[in-house]
């Protein structure tokens, strides 16, 4: 069913930011808050409950409506925090277009990274989701460790079947927009798929991937 109903509502592209606990979701998250709001009205707001702590990201960039002929958003959400219940997870993760999981390259970190890598491949699968068509992008946080896990390994214990990456140091920004940029145009794509009443030639993934690659990484 098609979520952008009526020809004047917004266009809304999601993106889940997945990972492990302390994998740097949160530090992503107000990095792009930063970074974006070049690019357009940028809007981070966080709900906290008893167990949860819940980002919301929404950027309103003025090309993408332009280009579209109505407002277009791009939504990234998180469940951040030492603990995530599950059933946030599901919910969140139920909208998304495109899903940037974050993988923590501390030595200490691998364990829970593949423990949530495994839970969040199973509730897609729960959800119903086609794992191979499911977009997905990795994002090797932490890079700036002495004794960070090589990028080759983390790729063969979550990346296996090589779906697009990026290096990242979220502390300072180094490659964050560079993630971003690709699992924003997968969003997009999804999101032209799934609704009609976008022009076949307002190709908004393309639009944003060249728009995101002119920020400047010290833009926050």
């Amino acid at each position: 069913m098609n979520r952008n109903e009526g020809a004047d509502s917004p266009l809304c592209a999601h993106i889940a930011l997945v990972g492990a606990p302390h994998a740097g979701k949160a530090t992503t998250l107000r990095y792009l808050a930063g970074a974006l709001s070049a690019w357009g009205d940028v809007r981070l707001a966080t709900l906290r409950t008893d167990d949860d702590r819940i980002y919301t990201l929404e950027a309103s960039p003025a090309d993408l409506a332009s280009a579209a002929g109505r407002p277009v958003r791009l939504r990234l959400v998180a469940c951040t925090g030492p603990v995530a219940r599950e059933g946030t997870l599901r919910q969140l993760e139920s909208a998304a277009d495109a899903f940037l999981f974050v993988v923590d390259g501390a030595p200490d970190a691998a364990s829970r990274g593949l423990v949530a890598h495994g839970a969040f491949r199973r509730r897609l699968a729960a959800a119903g989701r086609d794992l191979d068509a499911t977009p997905i992008v990795y994002q090797y946080n932490k890079r700036d460790l002495a004794d960070a896990i090589p990028t080759a390994e983390l790729a063969r214990a979550f990346n296996r079947s090589g779906r697009p990456s990026a290096e990242t140091v979220a502390a300072d920004g180094r490659g964050v927009v560079a993630a971003f940029a690709v699992a924003a145009r997968a969003a997009l794509d999804a999101m032209r798929a799934r609704d009609g009443a976008l022009a076949p030639s307002a190709d908004l993934g393309d639009l944003a991937a060249r728009r995101l690659a002119t920020l400047k990484p010290g833009a926050a």
